[in-house]
């Protein structure tokens, strides 16, 4: 038997008929064209730090299924063990036209993965009560680079198993709609998109208090004074600022370079300083300033949409109904 099935696969492998290289040229243009007028980046795939192609998120895998027409059924199996929910999606492709099966795709998902394991504290009163061996302190940077904790505990196995299947299946799926497309020179798919983040860690972490007074402030001057002590030459900047929320006139004073250059380069601009200080017996000793990141804006399109004619036309001519 198994020989027999081996002749039919060598068989099947002969009589098909190769594609020309004006059909592979035409299925990459196919592929090209769905990603710039179907597909929105950041909806359907995004890029992903320390990544070089675009990932393809679950909405664009959704996408190539539809245009070679491939409906996905879904072989779940159940890997769990203790303390651990893990399963296996087995995505089997058939095309909607004649029901002849295409390929298939396989996804793993499972409990303990970083992500689905902890989750943010709601509060310090939830972190104290939780014993040691299902709590942690996890350190991070956040785009500016600055350090910041994160009370963290473990989250209940219970709750994370519909997510886990979900994943399992979009990542399956994924595997399949590359596999059937050959899209994978343009697209990742070991990354996994944001809509499948659990909103615990979504939310915005508790950063580390400042050591010292913050604010937020617009630069209206600054001037500085030298001196030196004991032959040591020294430069002392005194910056005025303005608080941008309550308008309040303060000054702060420091004796770094650094500081006072920055300081320097953000007067007059209206641009809004994120400043921490520190009281003493001399004034506000200026201990950071940086430049706060500027409020988003929803983007607008820069294009109108596409028209969907030519590119149903190609489609249909390259992907026939049988």
């Amino acid at each position: 038997m198994d020989n027999q099935k081996e002749i039919q696969i060598n068989t099947y492998a002969v009589t098909t008929p190769t594609l020309k290289v004006e059909d592979v040229l035409a299925h990459v243009r196919l592929i090209d064209q769905v990603k710039k007028s179907v597909m929105k980046e950041n909806v359907h795939y995004g890029k992903v730090p320390g990544t070089k192609k675009d990932s393809l998120y679950k909405p664009g895998s959704d996408k190539l299924l539809i245009v070679f027409r491939i409906r996905a059924e879904h072989q779940i199996e159940d890997l769990s063990t203790d303390g651990e929910y893990r399963v296996r999606v087995t995505s089997n492709g058939f095309h909607i036209g004649n029901g002849n099966p295409v390929g298939q795709g396989v996804g793993e998902c499972s409990s303990a993965e970083e992500k689905y394991k902890w989750r943010v504290a709601i509060c310090d009163e939830e972190y104290d009560s939780t014993p040691e061996n299902l709590r942690r302190i996890k350190f991070a940077k956040d785009k500016d680079g600055d350090v910041y904790q994160v009370k963290q505990i473990r989250t209940q196995i219970a709750d994370t198993r519909n997510t886990v299947v979900k994943m399992a299946i979009k990542r399956a799926d994924a595997a399949l709609a590359l596999a059937i497309s050959g899209a994978s020179d343009i697209f990742d798919q070991d990354t996994d998109d944001p809509d499948f983040t659990p909103a615990n860690q979504q939310s915005t972490a508790t950063k580390r208090k400042p050591e010292g007074p913050y604010g937020l402030f617009v630069i209206v001057g600054v001037s500085r004074k030298e001196g030196s002590t004991n032959g040591r030459g020294w430069t002392r900047f005194t910056i005025n600022a303005e608080n941008a929320e309550t308008k309040e006139k303060m000054s702060f004073g420091t004796i770094s370079q650094k500081l006072g250059e920055e300081a320097e380069g953000m007067k007059g601009t209206g641009a809004i300083a994120e400043i921490v200080w520190e009281k003493t017996k001399y004034g506000n000793d200026l201990k950071s300033i940086k430049q706060a990141p500027p409020e988003q804006k929803d983007p607008q399109p820069a294009n109108p949409t596409p028209q969907q004619g030519n590119l149903d036309d190609e489609i249909e001519s390259a992907f026939p109904r049988h």
